[in-house]
């Protein structure tokens, strides 16, 4: 008989919520346009999300027939960007973010919405980024963000116009990036600059009104926010041990059809490798990461300074040679004179045409080693990646699986501010042939609430790279 964990207090629970509620604010979330109150008669649906390394959506439906006159004029006025839609439960804010979209429909008004990292993904990075010695990804992310919304331009005057710096949370992720782009601009939004650091080893979320960056979760040691069983995802539950998944190597590689780029591997040690091995087996992923030895404008100045050089020593020898034609006009000479004035004139030519071999070969060189300095950063980006994709693939794994979008139940041992991506959650397969507690990652919170027909409210999860325990 397994012995199941002490139930949680009622407190602890996910319980059913009572009521939903949703207000307009107008955009910055902090001053209200149409109160809760007003809606509240004619909100028949709700749903609202969180997401891990993504926008999150939230919406509601409206129905016209309980709008007053004059509250149906003011939602004729709702503006996408310019407002903010905000979610309740049971009096508590679960979502907000800015308006994408108000549908109005014979019975209905829906209005449309997208957590505050939306903005991010309509603004265009203009600011340039340079940290050649390394710096930590996170807080690389969040200067690119913070850089980007304290400029100021003409199409909109002042800074921070989402309100987000204020919310905007970060904890390092402990692993240093060089990012070198001195004098150039990484032209992108922001948002996929940050999703494209965050494939380097962290996580970003938004909860409410904030948005969380922190290091990505990829081992059991941090601690489990609860630990489902399958009475709290009925019918949501599978345990699998895939082949598919297992790896004893794993080749990362930039290679293309044009370019032979670079390719590192990485492996298990020798004693883990032989241990149960049923043969060998490798994982190629192809990745081409985004590494600069230098900047445009770094390169420009390197290669005028070869420049100038040669320049230099080719003016002296060209004045030499002026010195050398102005003793000669002056005269008078022999012809014995002007034979040797002839011959230095071809060994000056001769010296000249020199310099410039040398400063194609110096320049040559120096190119020479910036791409190999180059191929030395990729190689790096490759191994951290390979190092990542390795962790957890043998043994073979046995996993829980979670359906997506699976449903909790109301005595699940998980209130809504403890539902945030990225948060480690146990699942224990109880009851089943192999019976496995797997840790697992939440990537996607679902909620839907649709009046009469009460709340539902999915989870999605991913597991970690650790089976914490087999057997009962």
């Amino acid at each position: 008989m397994t012995n199941l964990p002490a139930p949680p207090a009622p407190e602890n629970l996910l319980g059913c919520a009572r009521q939903y509620q949703a207000a307009i604010h107008l955009r910055g979330g902090d001053r209200v346009y149409i109160p809760a109150a007003v809606l509240a008669d004619s909100l028949i649906e709700v749903q609202w999300e969180r997401r891990l390394n993504g926008t999150s959506t939230g919406r509601i439906v409206l129905a016209k027939q309980h709008l007053a006159r004059e509250c149906c004029a003011v939602l004729g006025t709702v503006e996408p960007w310019c407002h903010e839609l905000s979610v309740y439960r049971d009096e508590d804010l679960v979502w907000q973010g800015p308006v994408l979209r108000v549908t109005e429909e014979e019975a209905a008004i829906t209005v449309d919405a997208r957590d505050i990292t939306a903005w991010l993904a309509r603004l265009v990075n203009t600011r340039a980024t340079n940290y050649p010695k390394g710096r930590d990804i996170a807080l690389i992310s969040q200067d690119v963000i913070t850089g980007n919304l304290n400029w100021t331009t003409l199409a909109h005057p002042t800074t921070d116009w989402p309100r987000m710096l204020a919310y905007l949370s970060r904890v390092n992720a402990g692993v240093v990036y060089r990012l070198n782009r001195a004098g150039s601009i990484w032209t992108d939004t922001v948002l996929t600059i940050v999703q494209e650091l965050a494939d380097q080893g962290f996580e970003w979320t938004a909860l409410g009104r904030r948005m969380l960056i922190r290091p990505e979760k990829t081992e059991t040691k941090d601690r489990a926010r609860a630990r489902l069983v399958p009475e709290h995802l009925p019918g949501g539950i599978s345990v699998i041990k895939d082949g598919e998944d297992a790896a004893t190597s794993v080749f990362a590689t930039s290679q293309t059809d044009t370019d032979p780029g670079v390719t590192v591997s990485v492996s298990l040690p020798r004693g883990e490798r032989a241990r149960r091995s049923c043969g060998r087996l490798d994982m190629l992923v192809r990745h081409n990461p985004r590494v600069e030895a230098e900047s445009p404008a770094q390169q420009q100045r390197r290669r005028d300074a070869i420049e100038k050089k040669y320049d230099q020593r080719e003016k002296a020898i060209r004045q030499d040679a002026q010195a050398d034609l102005n003793r000669i006009l002056e005269g008078p000479n022999t012809p014995t004179e002007r034979k040797q004035a002839e011959a230095r004139r071809r060994q000056r030519d001769e010296q000249i045409a020199v310099l410039r071999r040398l400063e194609a070969k110096e320049r040559k060189e120096s190119d020479d080693r910036i791409k190999e300095w180059e191929k030395v950063l990729t190689a790096l980006a490759l191994r951290q990646l390979a190092t990542k994709t390795l962790r957890g693939r043998w043994p073979v794994p046995t996993v829980i699986t979670v359906q997506s979008n699976a449903r909790l139940s109301p005595d699940a041992p998980l209130t809504v501010d403890a539902l945030v991506p990225g948060e480690r959650v146990d699942v224990a397969a109880i009851g089943f042939c192999r019976e496995v507690t797997q840790a697992m990652k939440l990537t996607q919170v679902r909620a839907q609430w649709g009046g009469q027909g009460g709340e539902s409210i999915g989870i999605s999860l991913t597991p970690l790279t650790e089976t914490i325990t087999e057997g009962p």
